[in-house]
């Protein structure tokens, strides 16, 4: 496959970024976690107000599954909402430092030129040459 030879440090960089991110972010595999946490890290530090309606309307997910992994991130830490002091019925969203700072870590990760500098648990699989599927048919 020296074909697709190039892709090697991409698929290396994927592999680490998600090894990191399975030991310092609490995303329990979820895409839902990983787009709450990254939407509302982005508007804090973008500077833009986000509100509970707006980051509903923004993901798409259900009003509950977004409202329960805000509930998690909140009691954790990693978020916090904020009621508006004019209006005590506007809650804003903002990005505690933990989550800024575990992005910051985050974005310091880089692969190695040539070969991973983490050792993946994966199954190699070859792939069976035209002799061996010929070999195969005949048996």
């Amino acid at each position: 496959m020296s074909e697709f030879i190039e892709l090697l440090p991409l698929l290396d960089s994927i592999l680490i970024h998600r090894l990191w991110e399975e030991s310092n972010l609490p995303l329990g595999q979820s895409a839902l976690a990983y787009d709450l946490m990254t939407f509302v890290a982005r508007s804090t530090i973008a500077g833009e107000v986000l509100t509970i309606n707006k980051l509903l309307q923004s993901l798409p997910y259900s009003e509950t599954g977004v409202r329960k992994q805000l509930g998690r991130f909140t009691s954790a830490g990693w978020i916090k909402v904020a009621p508006c002091k004019i209006d005590k019925r506007i809650r804003y969203v903002v990005a505690e430092k933990k989550l800024l700072s575990a992005f910051k870590a985050y974005a310091s990760i880089r692969p190695a030129p040539h070969k991973p500098s983490v050792s993946f648990a994966m199954p190699v699989v070859h792939s069976p040459s035209s002799q061996d599927l010929c070999h195969r048919a005949s048996d």
